[in-house]
């Protein structure tokens, strides 16, 4: 007598469920709800931990910069105005007069020097990739310091005689941006690292006129 058909049928599936593999642990434990939570859980916490990094970063990076930008943007008013101030006048007592005249962008820089101004912008430059402040430390404003001197001596009788070069105001100028690429703020994340800025020389934007030519 031979077998019916929905016998077959049910003994191929009661000798499957018999012999189907086990699930390995491992297995088990991937697709186990609690597993998948946790997974959320750490993705959800490493995502926001990203966000909030890129906020930080550029905020403080957009901080440094400005105020990195103010004090670059006095240092080039005082070198343009001493250097006139050489280019121009006959006599110490001029020079003298044209120091005392000299009024600063903003009321803080009144009482600091070039070199005060500097210092801060040192500072700043903490928070920039290593290396990229070398261009900064390179640039070579004295006017400021040259008046001062020959403001101080009381025996100064003879006006300085400078080159052609000394006159010209430099054709680049020092910027910082900011340094919040993926890859940059997963290295703060990772390493602590503060280096929120890039530095760089770029044109500056309005060339200046020559300062012997001014009256």
């Amino acid at each position: 007598m031979r077998m019916p058909k929905y016998e077959k049928l049910r003994n191929a599936r009661l000798y499957g469920a018999m012999h189907q593999p086990k699930a390995s642990r491992i297995s088990a434990v991937l697709n186990s709800p609690l597993f998948l939570w946790v997974l959320t859980a750490l993705f959800v916490t490493a995502a926001g931990s990203y966000f909030s990094q890129v906020q930080k970063c550029m905020s403080d990076a957009d901080a440094a910069a400005d105020k990195f930008d103010l004090l670059e943007n006095e240092r080039w008013k005082r070198e343009y105005y001493f250097k006139h101030a050489l280019a121009t006048m006959k006599t110490f007592a001029e020079v003298r007069e044209a120091k005392d005249r000299y009024m600063p962008s903003s009321s803080d820089f009144k009482s600091k020097t070039a070199w005060d101004l500097q210092v801060e912008q040192f500072h700043i430059l903490r928070r920039a990739v290593p290396g990229d402040d070398r261009p900064f430390r390179k640039q070579g404003f004295f006017s400021e310091k040259l008046v001062e001197d020959l403001a101080s001596d009381p025996h100064s009788s003879v006006m300085p005689i400078l080159s052609e070069d000394d006159y010209k105001m430099p054709d680049t100028i020092f910027k910082l941006s900011s340094n919040c690429s993926p890859r940059a703020v997963f290295r703060q994340i990772l390493t602590g690292e503060q280096y929120v800025l890039r530095g760089a020389m770029q044109p500056v934007p309005v060339k200046l006129p020559d300062v012997r030519k001014i009256p």
